[in-house]
């Protein structure tokens, strides 16, 4: 009998582990197992101390992989925006605008996860090549495109967010005449007071 309750609770241990490397947070581990979250954190720690130091660097290796393909996916599929009314916001052709915010974000986030696994698996060590002038030059130029892809991100969602404000305006006041001030609507470049 007290073999049985021991295979159950071995068992039960190698399912929380599982579900913590597929992403599973302590909280839906616990609601799952019927444990408090307190003992699921225990399990998974103890777990990580009984691995050896390589089985412990492919476990956060596996979490990191895991964390790399959500952000690619949310990446090449951000979702549409959605409006003050929860529906999604669409073009003058009814496609829904996607959600740049997201993918500012899961980039970020990528960004993140690729500094962790550099550390984990020691990139970030190994000597550095003389950089060339053409590499200088590359790295400069791919700064600059980032830097300019970001702004055109950030401008574009000031832009669209301007929009649902005249939008609304325009709901709210009836049709508006280009030219037209309305004095409960500040100028582009103030913030509202």
């Amino acid at each position: 009998m007290a073999g049985t309750k021991k295979a159950s609770l071995n068992e039960r241990n190698r399912r929380i582990c599982l579900y913590r490397r597929n992403g599973f947070t302590y909280s839906e581990i616990a609601d799952l197992e019927g444990v408090s979250r307190a003992r699921v954190a225990q399990i998974v720690a103890e777990t990580n101390a009984e691995l050896g130091e390589d089985d412990g660097r492919a476990e956060i290796a596996t979490l990191l992989e895991f964390a790399e393909r959500k952000c690619i996916e949310l990446i090449n599929d951000p979702g549409g925006v959605p409006g003050p009314n929860g529906r999604l916001v669409v073009d003058e052709d009814g496609v829904p605008v996607p959600n740049r915010g997201i993918t500012v974000d899961a980039l970020k986030t990528l960004m993140v996860v690729e500094d962790r696994k550099a550390k984990l698996f020691g990139w970030e060590k190994q000597p550095k090549k003389q950089a060339t002038p053409e590499d200088i030059a590359m790295t400069q130029m791919h700064a600059s495109i980032a830097e300019f892809a970001a702004r055109k991100l950030e401008d574009d969602a000031r832009r669209e967010a301007r929009i649902r404000e005249l939008e609304e305006r325009e709901r709210q006041f009836g049709a508006v005449i280009p030219g037209e001030v309305i004095p409960a609507l500040p100028p582009p470049d103030q913030p509202a007071a």
